[in-house]
């Protein structure tokens, strides 16, 4: 089989949970089937064969602006460069099937594209960008449909007439156009049901929706390890993206709400950089407000890292802690951790809490850097117990996570007519 995937960002250069489960799940699909990606610039535009995989990188990576009248003619154009693009290129490769993966920054007119060349799509959703997407009378794919239909409701609407003579054209995508309202796709991937539920819009049609066990590689070489013995000081990591809605301020006020005796026990590795300006500035921020606590002294910030580093820093942690107040889909590092040998502590964040409801972790309430410092304090006092739910939880993580399960689920739903 021939799958396309389309993702706006594709490791090695950029990398977070998602984009790293479709590297991943590519790289095991690849063994017994033709992949291609088409993801978000690297550089400039371009077409390469990287390890096996045709990626194009041809969207040009834009973070949302401010509403203005500029904005929107600008996105108009962006999104017809890009569904023009996105054709050209599925007439070159002709694959078999699409699957999407997340989609923001990228126009959802592409979603209509595979249906002119009748090729099934399906959606993999690990993030709430579908709930993104403006539904109604300014349709899933406004404002560029409004500009290409023959007969329109909505603000945009006026607009047409002066557009639409300087719109480009290739053979499948021309200037009168009436590309379809409602999205159709064969499969609605979602890793959680929380993810399913937070993803629900109306301008989708899927012929079937499912919950599909996400996975990731997992190593041959360490199962004839028995137990696992934690460290002194107890070697804690956090490791995610630095934006505010990630929970490392809830980490930071828990850590500070110990006694200096309590904490000594303790020494954290954070990993992770601030995503974009928006991140960055509240970093600088954070740093700056707290920058004469001694929390400071048990933290050592190693900023990004590959995914190579990250699993050999796993192995040499004792815990994880997951402080996330986002709404999360199934998260990589948490079943990484687990994989290497960590224990989790979790605030159970969207899809975090059926992860920690599966493998059987307590979750702290999110945004409660109280209850946090008490669960640490409890690992304290039980480190036997403890012990013991690091093995359990590398053993459940093997036997669920293994992403050559994954790989083969998928191509079996891909593949189902019915």
């Amino acid at each position: 089989m021939k799958i396309l995937f389309t993702s706006n960002l594709f490791p090695p250069k950029t990398q977070g949970g998602y984009e790293l489960r479709l590297f991943y799940l590519v790289h095991e699909l690849k063994k017994e089937h033709d992949c291609v990606v088409v993801t978000g610039e690297s550089g400039g535009r371009s077409s390469s064969d990287e390890e096996g995989v045709r990626v194009h990188r041809v969207f040009p990576n834009q973070n949302p602006e401010k509403p203005t009248l500029f904005n929107h003619l600008t996105s108009i154009f962006k999104a017809q460069r890009e569904t023009i693009t996105f054709s050209e290129i599925l007439d070159e490769e002709k694959p078999d099937h699409v699957v999407h993966f997340n989609l923001a920054g990228i126009s959802p007119s592409i979603l209509s594209v595979p249906q002119l060349f009748g090729i099934p799509q399906s959606l993999w959703v690990e993030d709430v960008w579908m709930k993104s997407i403006q539904s109604g009378k300014d349709s899933i794919l406004h404002p560029w449909y409004q500009v290409h239909q023959e007969s329109s409701e909505g603000k945009f609407a006026k607009i047409a007439p002066l557009i639409r003579p300087f719109l480009s054209k290739n053979r499948w995508i021309f200037k009168n156009l009436k590309l379809a309202s409602q999205i159709h796709a064969a499969n609605g991937l979602f890793v959680s049901h929380f993810q399913e539920w937070k993803n629900r819009n109306k301008s989708f049609n899927f012929d079937q929706k499912r919950v599909i066990q996400s996975g990731v590689p997992v190593s041959e070489t360490t199962k004839s390890e028995s137990s696992l013995h934690f460290h002194d000081p107890i070697r804690l990591i956090c490791a995610s993206a630095l934006t505010p809605d990630r929970g490392f301020d809830v980490l930071f006020e828990a850590l500070s709400l110990l006694t200096e005796k309590q904490r000594s026990r303790f020494k954290l590795t954070l990993a992770g950089k601030p995503p974009n300006e928006w991140g960055a500035e509240w970093w600088k921020n954070f740093r700056e407000e707290h920058k004469n606590s001694s929390v400071w002294n048990r933290i050592e910030h190693v900023g990004w890292i590959s995914s190579a580093e990250m699993q050999n820093l796993l192995s040499e942690q004792d815990v994880l802690i997951f402080p996330s107040t986002r709404g999360e889909g199934m998260p990589l590092i948490m079943q990484e951790a687990m994989l290497n040998g960590c224990l989790v502590i979790s605030s159970g964040s969207g899809g975090a809490g059926e992860l920690c409801s599966e493998a059987g972790l307590p979750i702290f309430p999110a945004n409660c850097p109280a209850a946090l410092k008490n669960m640490l304090l409890s690992l304290l006092s039980d480190l036997e117990n403890a012990t013991e739910k690091r093995t359990q939880l590398r053993d459940f993580a093997r036997s669920h996570f293994d992403i050559r399960e994954c790989a083969k689920t998928l191509v079996r739903y891909l593949a189902r007519k019915d």
